[in-house]
């Protein structure tokens, strides 16, 4: 962000001149107590060191109020440049988040992930289909054909028996695979409680 220029634009800088003044004065008394006339002569130069100063200072105001106005015209003309890169930088980030920008942005990296997901190492037939995952099978063949399975199995690395998955969502195109389990706390048959036993195909 731009930063605006210091204001010192005087006629005469008064403190400037009144601090000088102040230690002349008490240089000249030190020097007139020790060298006499000498230090009234060195107070004098001063003195005339000061005039001249003060007469630059009122001869070159003109020039310094230009070049300060310069100076503040530079400001607001960099000051309004950098407005209107906030406004285009604002607009873009609202249109960089717009929900096509983000799902142009997200999806190619989504398949990237996809590309690594585990494959099945093969199908079961010999596992029995619960009550409830046959009720709900049809309904998903009808809402999602062609894209689901069931019977899949993977491989456990410390257990003898493969871990089977009772339904599966599968998008080839894109490599989407999802398991999808059916929680089941009571058996639809018997409407016996089956959670709260230890069963040994689990």
């Amino acid at each position: 962000m731009p930063v605006c220029p210091r204001v010192d634009l005087q006629l005469i800088n008064i403190k400037l001149i009144f601090l000088e003044a102040l230690g002349l004065m008490i240089l000249g008394i030190i020097f007139t107590q020790f060298l006499g006339y000498l230090g009234t002569l060195v107070l004098l130069l001063g003195l005339v060191g000061l005039a001249i100063q003060i007469w630059q200072q009122r001869r070159t105001y003109a020039q310094r109020a230009r070049e300060y106005h310069q100076q503040l015209e530079s400001y607001y003309q960099a000051l309004e440049l950098y407005c209107k890169k906030e406004l285009c930088y604002q607009a873009e980030m609202t249109a960089a988040c717009s929900p096509d920008k983000v799902s142009a942005y997200q999806y190619p990296r989504l398949l990237k992930i996809l590309g690594r997901t585990v494959v099945e190492d093969g199908v079961t037939t010999i596992a029995p289909t619960s009550p409830a995952i046959a009720m709900w099978l049809p309904s998903l063949h009808h809402y999602f054909p062609d894209k689901i399975s069931t019977g899949l199995w993977f491989k456990m690395p410390l257990e003898q028996r493969p871990y089977t998955i009772d339904l599966a969502y599968i998008d080839p195109a894109i490599n989407l695979r999802i398991a999808i389990e059916v929680d089941e706390p009571y058996d639809l048959e018997s409407l016996q409680p089956t959670q709260f036993f230890a069963i040994a195909r689990r």
